[in-house]
């Protein structure tokens, strides 16, 4: 896998003051294979302790200059079972990537028992090609069309979501975020995608307009931003490639009392539409173009996001 994506043999040192990227060749590459043995432990210690890999891991930093970018750590838990920890830094990598790199493996692994040893075929492009494409598109003007949709989009206004917390916002974020799970029982996610198809409308949609209904009602505002982020896969060459292709797009709600759920979600289907066609600007140069107020303590343009993922 290493050596068909080239971006995980990448490295990003400093030249003249500005990054530049660095391919390393597949056997020179460095990369870094960690073992850990678990198997003596009882089950609910060797669960805690492989937990606590996973966060070492995760919390371990890079560095951009020297590389690899990539980590793995085969944790051995039992005689016939094994936990196989993969970190990658993002700017190597995005969510569907991580889906690629997971197919690319459990495909080559289920070749190596098969008695096949034959890697994985070339790729025709690789994420650099890709780069060079944005930064051709960029350069051609093309970006300033959809700046321009984007800047009518968000107008000259800077709403700020506050949230009702019970505590006083820390002027730098720690980072320490938590995680609560909720999960929908199956009739009522049933009687959800029944009432999309009845509105011509995604899940995605529903959902969202759903949650700028909750937050307007909880900060009692009626202007809000969400950020959305987009796979940014358009071209059929991307499809197969690892890398970070992820954009972040921010939509504008207008929530109203006066209005029902019915005209709030026509807003947002049709904002989806239209945002689809305008997905290929980088968020960078979105909020370098717009240059919003900034705050150490929040993020600009938009407070809270919304992912809507695929699973299954």
């Amino acid at each position: 896998i290493v050596a068909r994506h080239a971006v995980l043999r990448s490295d990003f040192p400093e030249e003249g003051g500005e990054p530049r990227v660095r391919v390393h060749d597949a056997a020179e590459c460095g990369l870094v294979f960690a073992r850990e043995d678990l198997s003596e432990l009882s089950t609910r210690a060797r669960d805690a302790a492989l937990m606590r890999l996973a966060q070492d891991q995760a919390r371990q930093p890079f560095d951009l200059t020297l590389g690899p970018l990539l980590r793995l750590c085969l944790v051995r838990c039992a005689e016939q079972r094994h936990a196989l920890l993969v970190t990658l830094h993002h700017i190597v990598a995005d969510g569907v990537s991580m889906e690629l790199f997971v197919q690319e493996m459990a495909s080559g692994y289920a070749r190596h028992l098969g008695g096949d040893a034959s890697p994985l075929p070339d790729l025709d492009v690789q994420y650099s090609d890709y780069a060079r494409w944005q930064r051709l598109w960029l350069e051609s003007g093309e970006s300033e069309q959809q700046l321009a949709y984007w800047r009518e989009r968000l107008g000259s206004e800077e709403p700020v979501l506050e949230l009702p917390v019970d505590h006083l916002r820390p002027g730098l974020p720690s980072y320490r975020g938590a995680r609560v799970g909720k999960t929908l029982p199956d009739a009522t996610s049933s009687r959800l995608r029944q009432f999309a198809r009845e509105q011509q409308a995604t899940p995605f949609m529903v959902l969202l307009a759903a949650y700028g209904v909750w937050l307007s009602r909880l900060c009692g505002q009626g202007q809000l931003r969400v950020g959305i982020p987009v796979a940014n896969r358009q071209a059929q060459a991307t499809q197969g490639l690892i890398g970070c292709f992820v954009n972040t797009q921010v939509w504008p709600l207008q929530i109203s009392r006066r209005q029902s759920f019915i005209d709030q979600l026509k807003a947002v289907r049709e904002q989806a539409l239209q945002a689809q066609a305008h997905q290929d600007l980088p968020f960078e140069q979105l909020v370098e173009a717009l240059q919003p107020q900034r705050s150490l303590g929040r993020n600009p343009l938009f407070q809270v996001l919304y992912n809507h993922l695929q699973r299954g």
